[in-house]
């Protein structure tokens, strides 16, 4: 089947991004709306959205979906009540399903936005990939040739919810210091608040947050690249100097490490998304 598109959803806790993309991975349409506008009537919103990005010369071939927090890929559901308290336990999947009648799949955001970055960022020619999106929380996926690194349980591993030294930043998750409040946009908004807008304490104290996450990444995993995506990475100039020089004091962290800001901006969750169907199948 030629000529047909498939639609990305990312569903954050700040904003739901979807996108209909080709087969070549040219984006056609695409919406950003804020997450609490689903709050009513989730599904039939979901529904709507969709189907105001469907282009009728590319028939609609599948729906991928990326979630932030916890999805549970045996039941399909997202469990998320802490940020996505709407989404939370109803069979989108099902109902998207049934309404488009295609193959409709779901997981993590993080992994959506690697498969992106993998994809078209790298061309497929990395071995080890991780993405940390730096949002309303910290999403963190990893990839080996492609394929996401689970947990025991064969579940996306929520690293994000990593303790760092001090603490001043108590997560809803039980942790008294935790990463993803430290280092998320809600961490770096909180530094802006004490320090103002544009004093370099908020990019010194950020850096060393975001860098005291990384080591357990590094020290865990090594990957080859790691990419930094979310709303954060849009000013990742006045960060990349003070992570580097950070990192650099880990022994564990290779010289050959890259750290690069996403490719694809905002939209890589939901780029991402669209792959997740047809990766799905053949894994």
């Amino acid at each position: 089947m030629h000529n047909y598109c498939r639609v990305g959803i990312d569903i954050g806790g700040t904003g739901v991004k979807g996108v209909a993309i080709t087969e070549q991975g040219k984006s056609l349409t695409s919406f950003d709306i804020p997450t609490s506008n689903f709050d009513d009537n989730p599904i039939e919103n979901l529904v709507n959205q969709v189907k105001k990005i469907i282009d009728t010369d590319y028939p609609l071939f599948s729906i991928g979906i990326g979630a932030s927090g916890p999805v549970n890929l045996k039941t399909r559901l997202i469990n998320n009540p802490d940020t996505l308290p709407s989404f939370t336990g109803i069979d989108l999947v099902g109902s998207l399903s049934t309404v488009f009648n295609v193959p409709v799949s779901i997981d993590n955001d993080a992994i959506a936005a690697a498969y992106a970055e993998y994809q078209w960022t790298f061309d497929r020619k990395v071995e080890s990939l991780v993405m940390v999106t730096l949002g309303t929380g910290i999403g963190v996926a990893g990839l080996r040739n492609g394929q996401p690194v689970r947990n025991f349980k064969g579940e996306h591993p929520e690293i994000g919810h990593t303790p760092i030294p001090g603490i001043n930043h108590p997560c809803y998750c039980g942790i008294d210091n935790c990463w993803e409040q430290a280092a998320s946009r809600k961490g770096l908004e909180r530094l802006q608040e004490i320090y103002g807008h544009n004093n370099p304490l908020v990019w010194r104290d950020y850096a060393k947050f975001l860098s005291d996450g990384l080591f357990t990444i590094i020290n865990s995993q090594d990957p080859e690249v790691i990419v930094i995506g979310g709303s954060v990475s849009q000013y990742w100039n006045n960060l990349e100097k003070m992570v580097y020089e950070n990192l650099s004091r880990n022994i564990y962290s290779s010289s050959s490490l890259k750290l690069v800001p996403s490719t694809l901006g905002v939209f890589a969750g939901a780029f991402g998304a669209a792959l997740i169907p047809e990766i799905a199948q053949s894994s």
